[in-house]
């Protein structure tokens, strides 16, 4: 699967079909009703989900973010979905995440941590987000372990199209539990920055 992403993103990038990130908005991400997504919500998702990935990639090409682990819808439409992609050309992510996208694919919808399932306490870490390039990493509380749920699409192996969506679940920890965490406030509107002084 992760081979035809990866061409899809080269046919697309060819076209030169970019996509920006807008500026910071603290509008709550609509969840995806899955009854729904085979009708309608599909569409907006493949059509936004390889122009994001061709959005990491360019970006950490011309080395405008640096790192670029993720995109959220959030960040590149003020009427987001509930989901974002991990950015599969990234070496950290292609490390860390690799069992996790043979099984999943790198399009996450709907993710939440399950109650209860998560460290006791959060620690304190830095962060940047790629909404705000050039400030100081702000400092948020992120549980080191946590347990996952989110929706995944599921392609036609033939036709590489979304046949559907299945519901999956994953223990992280460190830097994967992070990144999630990181994804679902952005989901969830909340901007991650330092504030000027």
């Amino acid at each position: 699967m992760l081979k035809k992403i990866k061409d899809k993103i080269k046919k697309n990038a060819e076209k030169k079909k970019l996509i920006r990130i807008i500026d910071p908005h603290n509008k709550k991400s609509k969840r995806v009703v899955i009854k729904d997504f085979l009708k309608n919500d599909y569409k907006k998702i493949e059509k936004f989900a390889f122009k994001m990935l061709m959005l990491a990639v360019n970006a950490e090409k011309e080395k405008i973010f640096g790192n670029v682990y993720a995109v959220c819808h959030a960040q590149v439409t003020k009427k987001p979905l509930a989901f974002f992609i991990l950015n599969t050309h990234n070496s950290k992510i292609s490390s860390s995440f690799g069992s996790f996208l043979t099984k999943y694919g790198p399009i996450i919808i709907n993710p939440r941590i399950v109650p209860g399932k998560h460290s006791k306490k959060p620690n304190l870490v830095s962060e940047g987000s790629i909404s705000y390039p050039g400030r100081e990493m702000a400092n948020v509380e992120r549980y080191y372990k946590a347990t996952f749920k989110f929706n995944y699409l599921v392609f036609d192996d033939k036709t590489n199209k979304v046949s559907g969506i299945k519901l999956g679940e994953v223990d992280l920890k460190g830097f994967y539990a992070q990144l999630l965490q990181h994804c679902i406030d952005q989901i969830d509107g909340k901007n991650i920055y330092k504030d000027k002084k």
